[in-house]
């Protein structure tokens, strides 16, 4: 509704220099906060604070340095492989593209396009799959370096191939950054230093997976429920 806050008793901390999963089902706000903290959205009360000082003290140019995000799409544009994963960055030599690309597991598919990293994408990425087009957004994430990077659903649309392919490319570059996941898919908990669970714009419970796992009911029930629904129905059948 109109004037209704998406977000209410909405407190969380996110360690640096590690990965936090923020978890929890379609609709919880997990997107919201992912805007928020891009400088998208202004908070209409409370504080965001970065290395203990407020968000809104930073200039925006500032604060878009210090963090790299990667939404739900990655956006593409119609140029070249090479140019889009450099976007952003001045002056990226090819063998620091190279480098991004082998990170993110984009090397190998890209070395089998027609013209390698100087094949021209169509614009929003559409001659490449879900899975490409992720990994890409991936790499340009990689070679911005910034040390905070927002991964919000980065999963979305991909198939269980594409899906792992994301998945090892963020373990990769977990190492000194403070990563960030919003997400409702269960299989980036194996990542998590830090698991933040949501629920109906509310953060319920907050702590490492292991203290998560053994004192938060809530989180309990929607880990069952999740890893219910991902079962294939032959699976299902036989466990009911």
């Amino acid at each position: 509704l109109p004037g209704t806050p998406v977000l209410s008793d909405f407190s969380c901390r996110v360690p640096a220099g590690g990965t936090t999963v923020v978890l929890g089902a379609t609709g919880a706000g997990k997107s919201t906060l992912a805007k928020l903290l891009l400088g998208l959205y202004r908070p209409g009360g409370g504080r965001i604070l970065i290395d203990d000082r407020d968000m809104l003290e930073y200039r925006i140019r500032s604060l878009r340095k210090r963090m790299t995000p990667l939404l739900q799409e990655a956006f593409l544009f119609h140029m070249s492989i090479a140019e889009n994963i450099a976007f952003g960055v001045k002056h990226a030599e090819r063998a620091e593209i190279v480098t991004a690309a082998k990170l993110a597991n984009a090397h190998e598919f890209i070395a089998g396009m027609p013209d390698g990293y100087d094949t021209i994408v169509g614009e929003s990425g559409a001659t490449l799959s879900g899975g490409q087009r992720q990994r890409l957004g991936i790499a340009r994430a990689v070679l911005r370096d910034a040390p905070i990077m927002i991964f919000d659903e980065p999963t979305t649309g991909l198939d269980v191939h594409a899906e792992r392919s994301a998945k090892e490319a963020l373990a990769t570059i977990r190492d000194d950054h403070t990563l960030l996941v919003i997400t409702h898919r269960l299989h980036f908990l194996d990542l998590a230093d830090w698991v933040v669970f949501v629920a109906d714009g509310k953060v319920l419970a907050e702590g490492t997976p292991t203290e998560m796992a053994a004192e938060c009911g809530a989180y309990q029930e929607f880990i069952a429920r999740e890893a219910a629904l991902a079962l294939p129905s032959s699976a299902a059948e036989k466990t009911s």
